[in-house]
């Protein structure tokens, strides 16, 4: 038996599921290269991370941690499982500490998400002192324009004992601190 839905209701079902991403509560980003585990599926529920502005919380998977922010200035997540920082000035800075990491800013890039091509900064979070679960170095894809449109973390792999890069986007155009809602 399969489920058949109105085609009246499908737009309210739609902006349901999948949102509009403005004034979000809620940030989703997927995997874009998930784990497979022993048998070959994949486990989507470890493959996607989330930002809660209203619990304040971030999520890997199954696992939340609470988050805190910086005040006007900054835009910031600090928690113990993510971490970024970035000054809300008119002209990004190379390099800047926060929060016991430094931020490196690895100049602009062109990514294309949703069809679309975002000039971005890439920003390199490198954990100074590895009290964290932060990968180590991180690369976040942002712009002030969109927010965290994506990053790359440096997962183990014990098997092959090798750093592998695991990248995740957002699921929406905009990202967590993007223009809108600053």
């Amino acid at each position: 038996m399969f489920l058949s839905i109105s085609n009246k209701y499908f737009p309210l079902l739609f902006l349901f599921f999948v949102g509009t991403g403005v004034q979000a509560q809620e940030f989703k980003y997927v995997s874009i290269n998930p784990f497979k585990s022993q048998d070959g599926k994949y486990d989507v529920a470890k493959d996607t991370f989330r930002i809660n502005k209203e619990t304040k919380s971030v999520f890997w998977g199954r696992s939340g941690y609470t988050y805190t922010g910086c005040g006007k200035d900054w835009l910031c997540i600090k928690s113990f499982a993510f971490n970024f920082a970035v000054p809300l000035v008119d002209k990004m800075p190379r390099k800047w500490q926060k929060f016991g990491f430094a931020f490196l800013n690895k100049g602009n890039e062109k990514i294309s998400i949703f069809g679309k091509s975002k000039d971005v900064v890439k920003i390199e979070v490198i954990n100074l002192e590895n009290n964290f679960a932060t990968s180590d170095p991180m690369i976040i894809y942002y712009s002030v324009e969109s927010g965290i449109i994506g990053f790359t973390q440096l997962i183990f792999d014990e098997e092959l004992n090798v750093n592998i890069p695991e990248t995740y986007f957002s699921v929406a155009e905009l990202g967590f601190g993007h223009k809108i809602e600053l």
